[in-house]
């Protein structure tokens, strides 16, 4: 696929820099190489959202199942403070 890409100069001139120093003769396998981790990262992203979501509330009843334990525990040390 063919696209045109707007880029600062300063940003022009970093990925040419890029280019030069992997003797790339051109900028489409640095720019598809940035867009691939992009898509990736992104992917991963979301994919770890939609697991730390499916956590929520997980924690919660072993928390009140504990929180009888821990006042019980916290009233016997101030007793014998």
């Amino acid at each position: 696929m063919k696209t045109t890409l707007d880029l600062s100069d300063e940003t022009r001139a970093r990925l040419k820099s890029a280019t030069a120093k992997r003797r790339l003769a051109g900028y489409s396998p640095l720019i598809g190489e940035a867009l691939e981790r992009y898509v990736r990262a992104r992917e991963e992203r979301a994919s770890k959202t939609v697991e730390l979501l499916a956590l929520a509330g997980a924690l919660r009843d072993e928390a009140d199942d504990m929180a009888p334990r821990v006042a019980e525990i916290r009233t016997r040390q101030w007793r014998d403070s």
